[in-house]
């Protein structure tokens, strides 16, 4: 297995698939209860894409392992920690980091629509760190380039790491 982190695939972006949310209604619990998360990263796999962008209702909820935000005309979105996400400790400290930079963040959910018209869309996990969305669903997210924003808090992100 290799745990190299991600560096080539910040730089160029990645492209998501967007799922149906499935899983059960408390999400934020950590649990070995991960098959919605597992067939739904497959099925994004399986289009040839890095992961799932999960989806309840039409909204945004957050991604098969990773947690989802978009920046649009300079503010931060995520969806709201409540049952539907696990508030991942990557999410937390990318929160924190914002508050740092001064970036304006709107926690609330947004739908898929909305997600495909952000001018950056970018994902957070442990092992991805903030790694830049340029593709969803066939859809080019803004330029179809890594925006700036996700490059600068990856920067902030590895400087606050032991």
């Amino acid at each position: 297995m290799d745990n190299a982190r991600p560096v080539t695939d910040r730089k160029k972006g990645c492209s998501v698939k967007s799922v149906v949310d499935l899983r059960w209604l408390l999400c934020d619990i950590k649990s070995l209860n991960l098959l919605g998360s597992v067939l739904a990263k497959e099925e994004a796999k399986e289009a040839g894409c890095f992961e799932a962008i999960l989806h309840r209702d039409g909204f945004v909820t957050e991604g098969s392992s990773t947690n989802m935000f978009g920046i649009k005309d300079g503010v931060v979105h995520t969806h709201p920690a409540t049952n539907l996400i696990l508030n991942g400790i990557t999410r937390q400290v990318l929160l924190r980091l914002c508050k740092e930079l001064t970036l304006p963040v709107v926690e609330k959910a947004y739908t898929l629509e909305e997600a495909f018209e952000m001018d950056e869309l970018f994902l957070t996990s442990t092992t991805s760190e903030v790694m830049p969305i340029t593709e969803s669903d066939g859809r080019i997210i803004g330029n179809g380039n890594p925006g700036p924003m996700p490059k600068v808090l990856q920067e902030e992100f590895t400087n606050q790491s032991p």
